[in-house]
């Protein structure tokens, strides 16, 4: 679950991580979203985490901590506050992308943007 697709290489995923996405899922269904969770990425292997344009050097996605996502029928900007409200580690929302990070590192939140020039 999770794995890196470009290289089909398979690591464990925290738990931490796969209980956020769940959670968020939960909450957004409470609310009245009945769309799937799409993943946008998970585990990535070292050299395709440098492939990625805006990507961390040290990405936490590296050790299978780390996953990016999008709500069906749900803004990233509400995901991102349901996900935030979890405090189970940090939170980064790309509204210009429409997708979230979580990852079950230190509490933390950031907006961004990983489009050059806009």
């Amino acid at each position: 679950m999770l794995r890196d697709c470009r290289e089909s290489v398979c690591v464990s995923i925290c738990k931490r991580v796969l209980y956020g996405l769940a959670a968020v899922r939960a909450e957004a269904r409470r609310s009245g979203a009945r769309g799937p969770i799409e993943i946008l990425s998970g585990y990535r292997t070292p050299r395709t985490n440098a492939r990625l344009a805006g990507a961390a050097a040290d990405s936490l996605h590296m050790y299978g901590r780390a996953a990016d996502f999008r709500l069906a029928g749900v803004s990233a900007a509400a995901a991102a506050s349901i996900a935030r409200a979890l405090e189970i580690g940090g939170v980064g929302l790309y509204p210009a992308e429409g997708f979230v990070h979580i990852d079950s590192g230190r509490v933390r939140r950031w907006n961004g943007n990983r489009r050059k020039g806009g």
